[in-house]
Parts: C-alpha cells; sequence; structure tokens
C-alpha cells in the first residue's frame, strides 16, 4: 500500500495490476481516517461521556459495515467492490436522510420551541440524538450490505427496497 508514492499508486491503477483487496485497504483506511478527524471534539456542545459514545460507536460501525459488504461482496463474484459501494450507497443515504428527518421533525414539534421546555429535554434529546445516530448508520450498512448480497451473489429475487 502506497501511502506517500502516489506515482506508484498511479501506475499500477493505469495498469489495471492493483487488485481489489488492495483497493479495499485504500478505500477502509481513507474512510477511517475521515471518521477519525470528524470525530476530533469541536466547539459543540456534546459533553465527554457523548463524544466517546458517538466516536467510538461511530468508528467501530464503519469499520464493521464496511468489512462485512466487502465479504459479502467476496463471497460472491468480487468484482468492483469500491463502485458497487458507492453508487449504492448515494440512494440509500438520501432514502435514510429523508426517513431520520421525519421523526426528528415530528420530536421538535411536539416538544415546542418554548425555551423552558427545551432545556427540560437536553438531557433526553441528547440520548435521542445518539440513539439515532447509532440507529440510522448500522441501518445504513446493512442496506448496502443487501443489496451488495443481491449483487455479486447473481440473485433473480427482486430486492425490497
Amino acid at each position: 500500500m502506497y501511502l506517500w508514492n502516489t506515482k506508484a499508486l498511479a501506475k499500477e491503477l493505469k495498469e489495471g495490476t492493483l487488485n481489489e483487496w488492495e483497493k479495499f485497504k485504500y478505500f477502509i483506511t481513507g474512510v477511517m481516517l475521515y471518521e477519525l478527524l470528524i470525530s476530533i471534539p469541536s466547539d459543540t456542545d456534546y459533553n465527554l461521556f457523548e463524544w466517546v459514545v458517538i466516536s467510538v460507536s461511530g468508528f467501530l460501525i464503519t469499520f464493521l459495515g464496511i468489512y462485512m459488504c466487502y465479504k459479502i461482496n467476496k463471497t460472491g463474484d468480487g468484482l468492483n467492490f469500491i463502485e458497487r459501494f458507492i453508487c449504492i450507497s448515494l440512494p440509500i443515504m438520501i432514502k435514510l436522510s429523508v426517513w431520520s428527518l421525519l421523526p426528528l421533525f415530528i420530536f421538535v414539534l411536539l416538544m415546542g420551541t418554548e425555551q423552558e421546555e427545551l432545556a427540560s429535554f437536553d438531557s433526553f434529546l441528547g440520548i435521542f440524538i445518539i440513539a439515532t445516530v447509532i440507529f440510522i448508520t448500522v441501518l445504513f450498512y446493512w442496506r448496502v450490505y443487501v443489496h451488495m448480497k443481491w449483487i455479486s451473489h447473481n440473485n433473480t429475487d427482486i430486492i425490497n427496497s
């Protein structure tokens, strides 16, 4: 794996000598580096516990989700993992974004907009947001996994979307 020598990497990509496992290593390393960088504390209102839970769960779920998708693709035809993963991810992200905003919107409407009411729900809202983020992340990787299995195993059954 070339982490500095982009010329050698570009040569292998151009010649088509970089296999799916090597491409996977670049992909997972890049995604995990991104996951690590976005978990660095900023000026958010998360307390230490919330930050640790979100960071650790996000890192683990992302790693396991991508790895499981890679493995199911490999047990099938083993082809084009990154292309499949990226292309399938976009519509799944769009669907999950729409569906996850609806309960959050309803929750905020039910809470009201009074500042005192919002303050009384502060700890519950934090737990709700953490649970929602974890659930949506797991759901995302599960749906990508289902589609990757269908594509790579040459199944003829139509997937429920």
